[in-house]
């Protein structure tokens, strides 16, 4: 069970640290050979588009692949004042059948054991040496997984959950990044006062 990444290290979690940490898990799982962030149009043309145009430079990905595609956020500020965003991401992990689909089941299983491991990354790692996901994200909720074939390109199979994940996010008008909403209000200067006399 030791984690073979680095634990995340960040203090607060924004959208980039959770761009940060799903591409750790990627980027440290034995099976992931690509990662992608973004929209679903940003995925259909990596893995499909891009084959019918003109495209000297945009790769495709590696097979296995695992692509976030960031859903809906909800803020929820509780009557003791502490105040947690839910964040909703829904995880792609795919990889490519034989044309024979002799694979198919292989396929659909190793991208099924793949996105249990990711959300056993953020339920169950309470350690340094298992990551320490569960410190800083809270996915308590039922994940519903869903598979598919042949949806985001023609031999593509894999899993699709929708992980809600909920994180304290300590609202500071403090530390807000804001000018002051009101002027200073000017002092008279003493060759001013005499004037005014």
């Amino acid at each position: 069970n030791v984690f073979t990444g680095t634990p995340i290290v960040h203090d607060y979690i924004n959208f980039k640290t959770f761009h940060d940490d799903f591409k750790l898990l990627a980027d440290h799982h034995k099976q992931v050979n690509s990662f992608g962030f973004g929209s679903l149009q940003d995925l259909s043309y990596w893995t499909e588009t891009r084959l019918k145009e003109d495209n000297p430079t945009f790769e495709s990905p590696f097979f296995p692949l695992v692509y976030v595609i960031p859903a809906n956020a909800s803020q929820d500020i509780l009557h003791n004042g502490s105040s947690y965003t839910d964040f909703e991401f829904n995880v792609v992990v795919m990889d490519i059948m034989e044309r024979d689909l002799t694979n198919q089941i292989d396929v659909l299983s190793d991208t099924n054991q793949i996105l249990d491991d990711i959300i056993s990354q953020f339920r169950l790692s309470v350690t340094d040496s298992l990551g320490c996901f569960n410190e800083k994200y809270y996915l308590d909720d039922v994940v519903i997984c869903s598979p598919f074939i042949e949806k985001y390109s023609d031999l593509c199979a894999g899993w699709s959950g929708v992980l809600k994940i909920k994180v304290m996010t300590p609202l500071d008008r403090c530390d807000a990044a804001f000018d002051s909403f009101t002027s200073p209000t000017p002092t008279p200067t003493r060759s001013e006062e005499h004037t005014s006399e």
